[in-house]
């Protein structure tokens, strides 16, 4: 057997694996991925807008299957969507002392809020099978596990379509967090 028959084969080899790991990324991914492997080079169309993005990427084969993949979702990552979940901060302990000093009642100072902050979250991953959604606080940077009250194709639907009015009903009623990661 040559050598050029040796790696022929080992690139074979390489390209099954890879096919099958990148195939279960892309279902993961929030995003609607599709691929092409073409010789040495992947064909990546995120088909999640009007507009089809397309990008080609080199695969190397002297790394493993595992590394070309984490490549790849690094520069996807940027296209992954973004969600703004507002929530109100209450008014500290603090500054409700003052508040009640100042004149206010009670009751008052109970209702009142500091202010509507907006924390962004990034979707990492849609589980389908187990209907959850991982996502990473870029606040802080926590990765949350979330579980899913409604089918998560209604949430990605939404997500996808910048109905964020709609997402973050969900976020509030319809998803409760199942781990810190």
């Amino acid at each position: 057997m040559l050598v050029n028959d040796v790696t022929r084969i080992n690139i074979e080899e390489f390209k099954e694996v890879f096919e099958k790991k990148f195939t279960s990324f892309c279902e993961k991914a929030p995003l609607y991925l599709t691929y092409t492997i073409i010789g040495n080079k992947v064909e990546v169309q995120d088909m999640t807008q009007k507009e089809i993005w397309e990008k080609n990427y080199e695969l190397d084969f002297s790394r493993t299957e595992k590394w070309n993949i984490k490549r790849i979702r690094d520069d996807l990552e940027k296209r992954y969507p973004v969600i703004p979940f507002k929530y109100v901060k209450q008014i500290s302990d603090e500054r409700a002392t003052q508040l009640i000093s100042e004149g206010y009642s009670i009751s008052e100072v109970m209702t009142m809020s500091e202010q509507e902050e907006v924390n962004k979250y990034r979707v990492l991953k849609l589980l389908n099978d187990s209907n959850e959604i991982i996502v990473r606080n870029l606040e802080n940077n926590e990765v949350h596990l979330l579980g899913v009250k409604v089918p998560l194709v209604n949430l990605a639907d939404k997500i996808f379509s910048k109905n964020f009015d709609e997402v973050q009903k969900i976020f509030e009623n319809k998803t409760y967090l199942k781990q810190v990661l």
